[in-house]
């Protein structure tokens, strides 16, 4: 009976975390994207949010505009550590400064009088820009989406501008997105279980029938816009086989899927995704059942990516739970096929 009301007040502690935690969030959604000094706090402006704007000229007068009203100071540079690697989904690699092959292509293209094209390519910078330095950048028609480690930018750039960007002194490399870049490494499709595909943009009509063209059936559908960070989620269905149809798009820039064991704890923040609803129906069902207090803890695997409080959450029921904290989920693709909170996964 003891250990029934210490299961029952560890179910409403994190009840109570969670649903705090996204009220939270959502208050965090709703902040205007900039805002004047205050006497809660200095001035800002949520740079992310003028990136997601059409036209990148007049999302740039807009943020120098709304950064004076804010009084954030625009010639501030950011971080600027050294840092050679880019980060792909695919893998680590250094660019060489003088790998010219992107800019060969772009001139070649020119020549053959496609001048008023542009393309998704990945832009290296010598340090985080400052506010004006982005703004300059996006005044020249460059279409900023999204920021990667280390000091890169994923960008549409006109080809008329891609040699002017490249004699910026700000400006390390340019080089290609290809497809391949785009798959989680290390990930193997199979077949019967759904692929997390993340988009460069929100989701639309014309984004939908990309994939549904590509041979893909969307499950659903996921997008968080914060402060300083923006994640455009599709789960998907499709045959393993056309996955190369899907990293073709130009809007999509990461690819991969939920699957295996994992032992020893929470190795990897995009292989495990617990919902708010999965949690709690999972703890009701764990009471119910009344499994001993030295059983491990007890979630279900579910498509998705695990945000960090879904991460603390999950080691407090550990803590709260159990004498270790191995974890241990098998037969995902049989739990996946069957839905989510089918089954419950216990260790002794």
């Amino acid at each position: 009976m003891k250990h029934f009301s210490t299961r029952i007040w560890g179910l409403l502690l994190v009840s109570l975390v969670l649903f705090s935690m996204n009220a939270v969030s959502a208050a965090k959604q709703k902040r205007p994207r900039f805002a004047p000094p205050s006497q809660y706090g200095s001035g800002y402006v949520n740079v992310v949010e003028y990136l997601m704007m059409d036209d990148p000229r007049q999302a740039a007068e807009i943020l120098l505009k709304e950064a004076a009203m804010a009084h954030v100071d625009v010639d501030r540079p950011g971080a600027s550590e050294p840092h050679d690697e880019i980060r792909l989904p695919s893998g680590t690699f250094v660019p060489r400064e003088d790998d010219d092959r992107f800019m060969r292509w772009v001139n070649a293209e020119i020549a053959a009088g496609r001048a008023d094209e542009d393309t998704v390519c990945l832009v290296k910078m010598r340090r985080v820009p400052s506010i004006r330095e982005l703004a300059d950048i996006m005044k020249s028609g460059v279409r900023v989406y999204k920021d990667i480690q280390y000091y890169t930018y994923i960008s549409r750039v006109p080809l008329a501008v891609a040699q002017m960007l490249r004699n910026n002194p700000l400006v390390e490399w340019i080089g290609f997105f290809s497809s391949d870049s785009k798959v989680l490494a290390g990930s193997s499709l199979v077949e019967g279980l759904p692929v997390t595909v993340h988009s460069l943009v929100q989701d639309s009509d014309e984004l939908r029938s990309d994939l549904s063209r590509a041979g893909a059936k969307v499950d659903r559908y996921r997008e968080s816009i914060g402060r300083g960070a923006t994640d455009f989620e599709y789960t998907i269905t499709i045959d393993p086989s056309r996955i190369n149809q899907v990293t073709s798009l130009w809007w999509v820039y990461l690819v991969y899927q939920d699957q295996g064991v994992f032992h020893g704890g929470l190795r990897d923040s995009r292989a495990l995704g617990i919902t708010r609803f999965t949690l709690l129906r999972s703890l009701v069902h764990w009471v119910g059942t009344r499994i001993p207090f030295r059983a491990g803890l007890i979630c279900v695997l579910e498509h998705g990516r695990a945000r960090a409080f879904h991460k603390f959450i999950i080691i407090t029921m550990i803590l709260l739970f159990t004498h270790d904290s191995a974890i241990r989920w098998e037969e995902v693709q049989g739990a996946l096929q069957e839905g989510p909170c089918s089954k419950i996964y216990t260790r002794s």
